[in-house]
C-alpha cells in the first residue's frame, strides 16, 4: 500500500540520496602448484559520506517528519584466503 498525505500523488515526499562507493583490491598468489593464496582488501563506503535514512512517515507518530537515522559509516576489511 502506498502512503497518500490528503489529496498528493504517492510518494510525494522523499528522503535525502545517496553517496555509498565501495571498493575491492585483490591479489591472487600462486604459492604452489595445488595451493594458490588471495589477499583481500575491502572498502565500504570509501569516502565516509554521511547516508541519512528516510524521514519518519507515520503521519499518526508524534516523530513525524524528521530524520533520527544514518547509514555506516566507513568499513574496511582485510582478508587472506588459501585454497589448496
Amino acid at each position: 500500500m502506498v502512503d497518500r498525505y490528503g489529496s498528493s500523488p504517492p510518494n510525494v515526499i522523499q528522503g535525502p540520496g545517496r553517496h555509498n562507493w565501495n571498493s575491492l583490491l585483490l591479489n591472487n598468489i600462486k604459492a604452489a602448484e595445488k595451493i594458490n593464496m588471495q589477499l583481500r582488501a575491502e572498502a565500504f563506503n570509501v569516502w565516509n559520506h554521511v547516508s541519512f535514512r528516510d524521514p519518519n512517515m507515520n503521519a499518526s507518530s508524534r516523530d513525524f517528519g524528521p530524520i533520527s537515522d544514518a547509514g555506516h559509516p566507513r568499513l574496511i576489511q582485510f582478508a587472506p584466503k588459501m585454497t589448496f
